[in-house]
Parts: C-alpha cells; structure tokens; sequence
C-alpha cells in the first residue's frame, strides 16, 4: 500500500450562521402600519421600496393596505384614473424596448405586423404586471379589441409566444421597478 493511503488525513467542520437568518418577527403598532400604508398612498409611492426601508417584506405592506382598503380606513383611488395608470405602464413598457434600455427586437418591420402584434402583446401584459404591483384593476379599453386579433394570430402560430411574451414584460416591469430607488421614494414622501 502507498504512504498516502495510511497517512491519517484530518478535518476541519466548519460552522457559520445562516446569511439569511430569520427576524424575529416584530409587533407593528396600528399607528406605524398607518403611517406606511398612507406612505404608499402618495404620488410617485413604490410600495416595495418603502416596505424594504421599513425592514418588511412588501407581501406584508401589500396586505395591510388590503386590509386597510377593505375596512374603509383609506379611500381607494378614483377608477376613472384606473385607465390612466394602465396606458401609462402600456407605453413604459414600450419605452423599456430601447436598446439601450432592455434591447428588445421582436422583429417589427412595420405598424401591423407579426413583431408589431408581439410588442403590443408585451406591452399590454407588462402593464398588467405594473397595475397588479400597484393593486389597480382597470377596464379593457376600446382599443383592445384591435390589438386582440393581432394576438391570436401571433399565439396560433406560435404556441411558446405567450410564455416569451410573459417573460419580456417581466423583464421591463423589473426593469421599470429599478429605476426607482428607496431614496427616491422617501424624497417623494417627504414633498
């Protein structure tokens, strides 16, 4: 038998804390979850920014707004801005295409194509990424119903289209949610 078989080999266990250890979870006053929840009700507010300067996970922050809205201790925002916000995260979705933003090439040629109908498909779930995030429900717009046929002819052919879609507009509402950081929202609360 060799020298290196019988050597006597020794060990060293090594043993650390969790890097991401649990907190111990910590009781929020009902003044202090009011005043996070009405943080989140101002102009330009990112809910998961000021839950995460808050040291909260934004579920937690989300569900007390919830609670918040269903008790009737906060007003919810008017519907009629509802389509507003909803076209407004529809063309920030588009913008995010930029190359030099997220380089999106879909394979547009011209208004009414293939890759026109894939962009707007992006668009339209992107949009409906940001109001989910925002808790905003608006109505189908009239508009629609034009781009809709533009869609099902992309998702015949194309069976994996609404996946790659689905993907691209999470990527842009990603994207989006980065360019506001947690310093930009509390210079927001406190205008």
């Amino acid at each position: 038998m060799s020298d290196s078989v019988n050597r006597a080999r020794a060990f060293e266990v090594l043993t650390a804390t969790p890097v991401r250890s649990r907190r111990a979870p910590r009781d929020w006053s009902d003044d202090d979850k009011a005043r996070l929840v009405s943080e989140t009700l101002l102009p330009g507010a990112n809910t998961s920014a000021i839950a995460r300067a808050a040291g909260l996970d934004p579920s937690q922050l989300y569900g007390w707004r919830r609670k918040a809205l269903a008790s009737g201790s906060i007003a919810p925002l008017e519907k009629a801005y509802y389509a507003t916000y909803a076209t407004l995260a529809h063309e920030l979705t588009h913008w995010t295409k930029h190359k030099n933003r997220l380089d999106r090439e879909l394979g547009r040629k011209k208004w009414g194509d293939e890759g026109y109908a894939r962009e707007k498909l992006v668009a339209e779930l992107g949009a409906a990424f940001l109001c989910a995030d925002l808790e905003l429900t608006p109505e189908p717009g009239a508009d629609h119903a034009a781009y809709i046929q533009g869609w099902l002819k992309v998702l015949k052919e194309d069976k994996r289209a609404i996946f790659s879609a689905a993907a691209h507009a999470q990527r842009a509402a990603d994207f989006l949610h980065g360019l506001q950081s947690v310093a930009d929202t509390k210079e927001g609360a406190a205008a």
